[in-house]
């Protein structure tokens, strides 16, 4: 035992980035015949009259007659065409496009709603963009008819429920897969929740129903329309908005923001006050603009967060170490640290007993580890053995085209080496065989912050749904989280330890920012044998969704030394001595 060895970490979560989910933008258009043309207006909402009694109605009292407030053109500074436009065509440094992340759909309504493109899909700005120019150009706006609210907002709610389906069928696909085709935004297999933009535009109350006559420009009667209650508007407000309630993994945010526009000196009162009331359901703003001053879409988009990770936990344990608490094997004691040369999880006096290769972490070379076909196999480490029992290479590649057919190779020489999608020790084949499918795209399978590897091979369940280890205690009463990170045997009952030293951890923030946290670790005891043993230290960090990154580095202690320090993956020293692996 060596109890002076220590390792000191000095590591820092990763400078936080600025980022923006991705936001889904629902643009809701008035294309009712007030835009084209329209009544004079009291304040109140009423239809004003000339001193004879009669309606007055006009094109200079129309709202938009060419469109150029609802949609702007590309030249014109943050108008809808511009923002579209600017997304689409905007470059980071690298070349690609910044615009991977919005999304567009848009909701015409007057009489009815219909949604553009018809199959109310979100598309991104490049696809979006020629379908909104000619949406302004190609015989539209063609304003006319009615302006039925309740139509436009019942289309926007199954809009946002077939995206969030959409988003669901997403996430439960095969990753690499294609399916489903032309709904699947984002990648396949991998959930993502969407932040949803509603902005709603429009120049009057819903008025659809029959009331007072309206005299139109040809001097014949037309009956005006009723209004559409305000407290069932609200109600379906409160329906889209309510969908995030209800797919929390699915939606980050819905926010309803309404624009009323109108020709100078001639507003609309009742469909100004309701707007506003509906921004404030939606929890969105209400802007009211005098048409032909566009409005600037830029402020719309969401502001970036800034995505900060936070230390979970971290780990730090020899790998020139295991401890055996298998099948009785002459001269191998129980509950003490023995050497392991190839770092496989078995110890080397196990080994040499059971005929494989202690230098050798894969003694037939079939792409599986000795201790994981030491599990699998009923206490054999190789499926290829000779008469003697002794581990054979060759002839025993059966994985490849078995149980780990399709699984990538990282190489093909005289020893398979199957892929490694995580970088926390159990390649995807060994996790396969371990029923552990669910641990490709985790090295914490389970969730507990020990990675699968460090389970395993301390004889812990590690694999999808699994019990986490700090709910567990062993048969003498300590919690099997704390023997994993303190080095101590797992299945061994304590009071039986011969001199049990557990290893000691001191962890100091340095230092901390709204962007970074820094941290100096130094770990006491660490259980030695021999010299040039290999450290491993994990760090598992949260970000600011929550989600698992994984860092894992390897050093050696050199010689006789007794003290072996890391700097963190950004230490220029580290990185060209590839010290640091990452996940993701």
């Amino acid at each position: 035992e060596h109890p002076h060895h220590r390792v000191g970490v000095h590591f820092c979560t990763d400078v936080a980035q600025r980022s923006v989910s991705s936001v889904k933008y629902l643009v809701i258009l008035d294309h009712s015949g007030s835009n084209a043309i329209n009544n004079k207006m009291n304040p109140d909402g009423t239809p004003d009259r000339d001193a004879s009694g009669n309606l007055q109605v006009g094109l200079k009292f129309a709202t938009d007659l060419h469109g150029d407030f609802r949609y702007g053109d590309v030249k014109t500074p943050g108008s809808l065409l511009s923002f579209v436009s600017t997304l689409a065509n905007s470059k980071n440094l690298s070349g690609a496009s910044v615009a991977q992340n919005s999304y567009f759909s848009l909701i015409n309504f007057s009489d009815n709603a219909k949604s553009i493109p018809s199959s109310g899909n979100f598309v991104g700005p490049t696809e979006f963009l020629p379908i909104l120019i000619d949406d302004k150009n190609g015989g539209n706006p063609n304003d006319s008819g009615r302006t039925n609210y309740s139509g436009a907002l019942i289309r926007a709610q199954a809009v946002i429920t077939a995206d969030i389906q959409n988003s669901k069928n997403c996430a439960a696909a095969a990753p690499g897969s294609t399916y489903p085709l032309n709904n699947c935004i984002g990648t396949p297999g991998v959930l993502m929740s969407s932040i949803y933009v509603i902005i709603f535009e429009s120049d009057g109350a819903p008025l659809v129903g029959t009331g007072i006559p309206r005299t139109l420009p040809s001097g014949s009667p037309e009956p005006d329309p009723g209004l559409q209650p305000s407290g069932g508007l609200l109600n379906n407000v409160s329906s889209i908005i309510n969908l995030k309630l209800l797919n929390q993994l699915y939606v980050e945010s819905i926010n309803l923001y309404t624009v009323y526009y109108y020709a100078a000196d001639n507003k609309d009162g009742t469909g100004e006050t309701l707007l506003q009331n509906m921004a404030q359901t939606g929890r969105g703003v209400a802007y009211s603009a005098q048409s032909g001053i566009p409005i600037d879409f830029n402020q719309f988009a969401p502001p970036s967060k800034l995505l900060k990770e936070t230390l979970a936990d971290v780990f730090v344990t020899n790998s020139n170490i295991a401890f055996w608490s298998g099948n009785s094997i002459p001269s191998v004691p129980l509950g003490l640290p023995l050497l392991d040369s190839d770092m496989d999880g078995l110890p080397d006096l196990v080994e040499n007993y059971l005929g494989s290769d202690p230098l050798s972490i894969d003694s037939d070379g079939n792409g599986v580890s000795d201790f994981v076909e030491y599990y699998l196999n009923n206490g054999k480490p190789c499926k290829a053995l000779d008469p003697s029992g002794n581990c054979t290479s060759g002839g025993a590649n059966s994985y490849i085209s078995g149980a780990c057919f399709g699984v990538t190779l990282s190489s093909v020489g005289s020893a398979i080496q199957f892929k490694h999608t995580t970088p926390d020790g159990l390649n995807d084949c060994e996790k396969i065989l371990l029923n552990n499918l669910g641990g490709f795209n985790s090295p914490d399978s389970n969730g507990d912050l020990i990675s699968d590897w460090l389970e395993f091979k301390s004889g812990l369940a590690f694999v999808t749904g699994a019990a986490a280890a700090s709910t567990l205690n062993d048969a003498d009463g300590y919690n099997l989280y704390n023997k994993v990170k303190l080095s101590l045997p797992v299945n061994y009952p304590y009071g039986q330890i011969l001199h049990p030293q557990p290893s000691t951890y001191q962890l100091v923030q340095t230092s901390t920012s709204t962007s970074q946290d820094c941290y100096q670790l130094t770990v006491h005891h660490l259980p030695v044998i021999g010299l040039n043993n290999h450290i491993r230290v994990e760090v598992l960090l949260k970000n600011s969704q929550g989600n698992l990154v994984y860092k894992i580095g390897m050093k050696q202690f050199s010689g006789t030394s007794l003290v072996l320090n890391f700097n963190d993956w950004n230490d220029p020293t580290e990185q060209a001595q590839s010290t640091w692996k990452m996940w993701p």
